[in-house]
């Protein structure tokens, strides 16, 4: 019996890992990396503190 929410948590990651493959060869932005985050996501970065909102994450990796 598999568990579909960890075959799904599996496949989202395996995307990931594969997008984060694809900006370290220059193929894509590291904006692409809000596409994982909710709406209404919070990341906190060590240096640069809290940003809130997918859009606002995105508008971080590009800008950083």
């Amino acid at each position: 019996m598999t568990d579909p929410i960890a075959t799904e948590a599996l496949k989202t990651y395996a995307r990931f890992v594969a997008t984060r493959d694809e900006i370290d060869v220059g193929a894509k932005p590291w904006s692409a990396l809000a596409d994982y985050f909710t709406e209404d996501a919070a990341y906190i970065d060590p240096a640069w503190g809290r940003i809130d909102g997918r859009e606002a994450i995105r508008d971080f990796f590009t800008a950083s």
